[in-house]
């Protein structure tokens, strides 16, 4: 296993190298990441090594347009290796006021898992005052009074507040304020971080590439194999989705989708077997 994993990271380093001796910037880019998309897929529990591949990856590639896949990818696997402190950092680089549709994904993507990061605070803040007073807070607004290195943030990476109710026991009526819900409305039940890294990665990305519609200019149109029980298929453009699934990029040898909260890089051309482009 470490030797597969030196293999790749001499394989990411010597694409850095060659892009500057006749290999095109773009195909340098698109074979590193595929060589690190592959042995994420391949042994997603493996944290350790795949985040000292993607930290190969950013040196080796500075300025890379595929940053915001290599680093989502790397945080994620921080939070599934319990460092949120360091994910934290790593997302806060994917925010962008870009309009491309990657760097565009790259923030949704930023604004959501640290949006549940941010809710830990709110959790956590409200654990303190039920410790004192053994009953939650009846609202929100009753944080602002904590001092300010205690409070947490009161609304989410959308500037949205948060969906904060009172949830008592249905079968202890004696008991109140013990429970609640709290969540993100961009979220929803997507909102809690402990759920959200239990997910299988990429497991909710179903859309399947079949064949190029059109390419004029900087507008690509990709039709997609939706699945369901007719075979439905979607047409999709550059920056679109189809529910909750963004087609983000089309390059040479490969396509990138998205669901807000994962990358999937699949080959292209379409091919059996999804081969190394």
């Amino acid at each position: 296993m470490a030797k597969a994993n030196q293999f790749i990271g001499r394989a990411i380093l010597l694409l850095g190298v060659l892009a500057g001796f006749g290999l095109s910037s773009s195909q340098a880019d698109e074979k590193a990441i595929w060589l690190l998309w592959k042995k994420h897929t391949e042994t997603p529990g493996n944290h350790t090594e795949l985040i000292d591949l993607c930290d190969r990856y950013e040196r080796s590639f500075p300025g890379d347009p595929f940053l915001p896949v290599v680093r989502g990818i790397e945080s994620w696997h921080l939070l599934a290796s319990d460092r949120p402190g360091a994910a934290y950092t790593n997302l806060l680089t994917l925010l962008s006021s870009a309009r491309e549709p990657l760097p565009q994904a790259g923030d949704r993507m930023a604004k959501a898992w640290l949006t549940r990061l941010d809710r830990e605070q709110v959790r956590r803040a409200l654990t303190g005052i039920y410790a004192q007073r053994v009953a939650f807070p009846d609202a929100l607004s009753e944080l602002k009074d904590l001092p300010l290195d205690q409070r947490p943030p009161l609304a989410d990476r959308w500037e949205r507040p948060w969906i904060y109710k009172l949830t008592d026991f249905k079968h202890l009526p004696g008991i109140k304020k013990s429970r609640y819900r709290l969540e993100s409305s961009a979220l929803l039940g997507r909102t809690d971080l402990k759920l959200a890294v239990e997910i299988p990665y990429a497991s909710r990305i179903t859309l399947k590439p079949q064949k190029l519609v059109t390419s004029v200019g900087t507008v690509k149109a990709v039709m997609f194999d939706a699945g369901g029980a007719k075979g439905e298929k979607q047409v999709l453009t550059e920056g679109s989705d189809f529910q909750g699934q963004g087609f983000v990029h089309l390059g040479n040898t490969l396509i990138l989708l998205s669901d807000g909260d994962h990358w999937k890089i699949l080959p292209w051309p379409p091919v059996v077997g999804g081969k190394s482009p």
